[in-house]
């Protein structure tokens, strides 16, 4: 474009310079008149000024083609962006009909771009979602402000910005981009959700009674009863069975707890691990101790791998507002504790030997084997004039020295089979778990790291912590040599069984290897003196 306008101002020049010439040009062939000479300026001055003109309109012109270019381009970048967002964008003039829409809107209508066009909302959409549409278009209209709003519609949630847009006639219309925020509004509303609840109850949880503290304490819920629960037994069967069971558990609690305490405004709520407390509105403490007696009792009616529920409570009753409600549940928290003191050692104790009593009933073959192991430790504890204290302990852990295989498939323990290299990985597990059960019950507590030691060798060989000599407690180390002896005239594991002879025989090579060597000198001491090990 600059080349051209350089181009016409030298024509222009050229052209003017020649006028002059003829008009005064020195030599009598090219000189003019003086009349002719006037018309040659007249002329020469018309044509320069028609020549800027028209200069000056051509560059008018290639500057307008230039816009006109660029606006296309714009236009065309305008239209593929809105058209490639999901949003639904529209402008609507001052009557409210459609000016422009993007093809997310024409989807959404099912219909083509040219239809809307010039239509009103009431032609396409339906009446809920046409009446939401133009009374935000309308707010936009009257403040000439954005309007942002949501709707819910169809299962799906919309929200809507709306703009005032001045359009060329001087009048003001309405822009909007309208986003389907559906998951967005659900992931929030689950976020919310999950933060006032316990997910695997459904209750909720501490954070809601923190940040509810005050409601609950107001004058109008007086009195008000507070009962603060603690599950038995969790622990216990989450070691034996597993955590799936543990949380069956806790389900089977807050189900009990909603069932009894079915009340307007109560709130109730797993505060801890295995602790549930609840907020009983306008409930005097007799009526709260009512409910509490009702929970215990419909929750011990409920089986969980077959062991009876059990829950501690305690119940406090705030009844003046100038009592603390914290106080309160301190208070319903001491007296559940008190309760749980009691509660927690009976049904260990019972859950134990339900366990064991169920564990032998299905597996015979484990029961027998027990009592013989234990029959053999309490000769050679004896024996060894161990004291009535220790033998005692010794008789008790021998009895259940395998409890740990609790835990083990039913199918491992089952076989009849040649153990493969998997099975005895996972046999091995069953001293440590024997140990975790044994230490839930102040009954078998003491007898626990015995549980765990009984298959540690006295050359250190063993499993599975590796001790070696006497870092094996004696105990141990009694029913290891009782244990092995047992196996091999049983056959264990589907070995073969052992003559006495050739088992007694096992137990010499293994001395100081497997086994500790002076138990087993005791042992061969008692059949030689006329002991009878079958």
């Amino acid at each position: 474009m600059r080349r051209t306008n350089v181009t016409i101002m030298i024509l222009l020049i050229l052209l003017f310079l020649l006028f002059i010439f003829l008009a005064h040009g020195s030599t009598d062939q090219y000189k003019l008149s003086g009349d002719n000479r006037g018309l040659v300026l007249v002329l020469s001055g018309a044509v320069f000024l028609l020549g800027g003109l028209s200069l000056l309109l051509f560059r008018n012109y290639l500057r307008l083609k230039a816009n006109y270019q660029a606006n296309i381009i714009l236009n065309e970048v305008w239209e593929t962006y809105i058209n490639a967002n999901q949003s639904l964008i529209y402008l609507k003039d001052e009557n409210l009909r459609y000016l422009l829409v993007n093809k997310a809107l024409a989807e959404f209508y099912n219909k083509d771009v040219s239809e809307i066009i010039g239509g009103d909302v009431f032609t396409f959409a339906d009446q809920e979602f046409a009446a939401f549409s133009k009374r935000t278009d309308l707010k936009v209209l009257t403040t000439k402000r954005v309007v942002e709003e949501e709707l819910i519609w169809r299962d799906r949630v919309f929200a809507a910005t709306k703009f005032p847009v001045k359009l060329v006639n001087g009048r003001h219309g309405v822009g909007a981009y309208v986003r389907d925020v559906t998951e967005e509004y659900n992931n929030k509303r689950d976020l919310i959700y999950l933060s006032f609840h316990d997910p695997l109850t459904g209750l909720y949880n501490r954070r809601y009674v923190e940040k509810e503290h005050e409601k609950l304490a107001a004058e109008d819920n007086l009195p008000l009863s507070v009962i603060m629960g603690d599950v038995n037994g969790l622990k216990l069967t989450n070691d034996i069975f597993g955590h799936d069971a543990g949380d069956l558990l806790l389900r089977k609690a807050a189900e009990v707890l909603t069932k009894v305490c079915q009340r307007e405004g109560v709130v109730i709520a797993r505060w801890g691990g295995d602790e549930f407390i609840l907020f009983l509105p306008r409930t005097t403490e007799e009526e709260g101790e009512k409910l509490r007696i009702e929970v215990k009792n419909q929750f011990a009616q409920e089986w969980i791998n077959n062991l009876p529920g059990s829950m501690s409570l305690g119940c406090n009753t705030k009844n003046t507002t100038t009592e603390d409600l914290a106080q309160t549940m301190r208070n319903a928290e001491e007296r559940m504790y008190l309760e749980k003191a009691i509660d927690s050692e009976r049904f260990n104790n019972d859950a134990i030997q339900r366990i064991i009593k169920s564990f032998h009933e299905r597996f015979p073959q484990e029961a027998e084997h027990a009592q013989r192991v234990r029959k053999l430790c309490v000769a050679i504890g004896k024996k060894l004039e161990i004291p009535p204290s220790q033998l005692n302990r010794l008789k008790h852990a021998s009895f259940l020295h395998d409890l740990g295989k609790i835990v083990m498939a039913e199918t491992l323990l089952a076989t009849e089979e040649p153990y493969t290299a998997e099975n005895w990985r996972k046999l091995k597990e069953h001293p440590v778990a024997g140990y975790r059960i044994a230490n839930s019950s102040p009954q078998t507590m003491e007898i626990a790291r015995y549980l765990l030691t009984h298959h540690e060798n006295w050359d250190g060989s063993g499993y599975p912590k590796g001790l070696q000599g006497v870092a094996i407690p004696r105990t141990a180390r009694i029913i290891a040599v009782a244990d092995y002896y047992d196996k091999l005239r049983h056959g264990a594991f589907g070995q073969e069984p052992l003559s006495q002879e050739a088992a007694l025989a096992a137990l010499k090579r293994e001395a100081g290897k497997k086994l500790d060597p002076e138990i087993v000198q005791v042992l061969l001491e008692m059949v030689e003196d006329g002991f009878m090990l079958d």
